[in-house]
C-alpha cells in the first residue's frame, strides 16, 4: 500500500531535510508533505530545494506540533499516513515492514515502529506507555517494558494510521501546542474500538528535542499539555489540581532562574 509521510518543521531545516530524504528512500512513501510552522529563519528557502518530490505547506503562524500535523494530514492523498518527527530518520525497509505487520493485526488503529535513540541501537524508553493517571504521575508508574507490543499509547514521533481514522477523531487535539497530543490521540482511537500496536522489526532513529531549546519554555508547554491530557482522559478536577500543587515548587524555581 502507498503512504503519505507528514513532517513538521520549525527552525530545523537541516534535520527536516534529512528526515524527508529518509522518507523518500522508502518506496512506499509516494508522497512526502512538509509543514513549515512559520519558522522565522531560512527554513522555507532551504526546504524548497527539495523540489517537486516534496509538498511544502507554509503555515502563516506557529500553530504547534499537533495542529501542524493536522494540516499535513488534511492535504494527504493516500489512505495511510505516517507521521514522522523532523528529528527522526527511517531505517531501511521500515514502511514495508509496518505494512506487512498491519495486515496481520486485529482492528489496528495505530502502528508504531521501534524508536531508537541517536545511537541507533538503544530503544527510547518513553516512546510508549500506559495511559497516565494522577496516581501514575505521582508514583511514576506509567512506564511499560521497552519491548511491549501493545501499550496504551505510542509516541507521535513516528506512527502509521489510516487517514480516515485520524480525521474521524479530529486529528491531534487542537488545544495542545506540543506534548501529550499522542497520548490523547491514542485514547481517542481506542474509544473508536481500534487498537494501538508496535512492530519492533521496523525502526526509526529519534534524535529528540531539537525545536525548542529553552528548558523553561519546554516545561511551560509541557505542563499545559499535561493538564489538558488529564482532562481528556477523564481525571477529576481535584486530581488535576493536586498535580498542579505538587509541581508548584518546580515551577517557582524555574521562574526565579529565568529572572
Amino acid at each position: 500500500m502507498a503512504v503519505s509521510v507528514v513532517i513538521v518543521n520549525y527552525r530545523t531545516p537541516e534535520l527536516t531535510m534529512a528526515a524527508a530524504e529518509s522518507a523518500l528512500a522508502q518506496p512506499e512513501a509516494v508522497e512526502v508533505i512538509v509543514v513549515d510552522n512559520a519558522s522565522d529563519d531560512d527554513s522555507v528557502v532551504r526546504l524548497k530545494a527539495l523540489g517537486g518530490r516534496v509538498t511544502l505547506i507554509e503555515s502563516t503562524e506557529n500553530v504547534g506540533f499537533g495542529r501542524a500535523n493536522n494540516l499535513g494530514v488534511e492535504r494527504a492523498s493516500q489512505e495511510f499516513v505516517f507521521l514522522l518527527n523532523s528529528d527522526a530518520l527511517f531505517h531501511p525497509g521500515c514502511l514495508a515492514t509496518l505494512i506487512a505487520c498491519w495486515a496481520t493485526l486485529d482492528r489496528p488503529g495505530i502502528l508504531a515502529p521501534a524508536v531508537y535513540l541517536a545511537d541507533g541501537k538503544t530503544l527510547q524508553p518513553d516512546a510508549q506507555g500506559k495511559f497516565p493517571t494522577v496516581r501514575g504521575l505521582i508514583t511514576r508508574q506509567s512506564a511499560v517494558p521497552e519491548t511491549t507490543l501493545t501499550p496504551d499509547w505510542v509516541s507521535g514521533c513516528a506512527l502509521l494510521m489510516r487517514r480516515k481514522d485520524f480525521l474521524a477523531v479530529g486529528g491531534f487535539d487542537s488545544e495542545i501546542f506540543m506534548y501529550y497530543e499522542d497520548v490523547v490521540l491514542c485514547h481517542a482511537i481506542r474509544q473508536r474500538g481500534l487498537a494501538v500496536y508496535r512492530c519492533l522489526d521496523a525502526a526509526v532513529t529519534h534524535l529528540g528535542g531539537k525545536s525548542m531549546a529553552r528548558s523553561s519554555d519546554r516545561k511551560k508547554v509541557y505542563y499545559q499539555a499535561q493538564d489538558i491530557m488529564l482532562r481528556r482522559l477523564g481525571e477529576p478536577f481535584w486530581a488535576i489540581a493536586l498535580v498542579r500543587l505538587l509541581r508548584l515548587p518546580y515551577t517557582l524555581i524555574q521562574r526565579i532562574r529565568n529572572r
